[in-house]
């Protein structure tokens, strides 16, 4: 599994280093040569918290990368494929939450 990469990704995306993780880290397909399911609990230096999960065997969600980044500010995520856009959720007062979206690129 590629899971070194995504804490390459989130180090660029964020700026933040991987201080600990727990990790569970499997293979449901017998005669697999490589772990298919990996859940990794990750703490950054600086005291913020991450999950990754990534998995071979999860019915629907085949080449699925999503990548969501939550804080006090409210969240910015992003789903690859899904036309390069951008999703911004900020916050204005503690109990109500506005969406948009924005285009990062189109196909010419």
């Amino acid at each position: 599994m590629i899971e070194h990469i995504f804490f390459n990704l989130i180090r660029f995306i964020t700026g933040l280093e991987v201080d600990e993780l727990s990790a569970d880290i499997h293979t449901f397909v017998k005669g697999r040569l490589v772990d298919d399911n990996a859940q990794i609990m990750l703490r950054f230096k600086g005291g913020a918290k991450g999950a990754i999960w990534s998995s071979q065997v999860a019915v629907g969600n085949e080449n699925n990368l999503k990548i969501r980044i939550f804080g006090e500010n409210g969240l910015l995520g992003h789903i690859c494929g899904g036309g390069g856009v951008l999703e911004l959720y900020g916050i204005l007062d503690p109990t109500f939450c506005k969406a948009g979206t924005i285009l990062l690129f189109q196909n010419a």
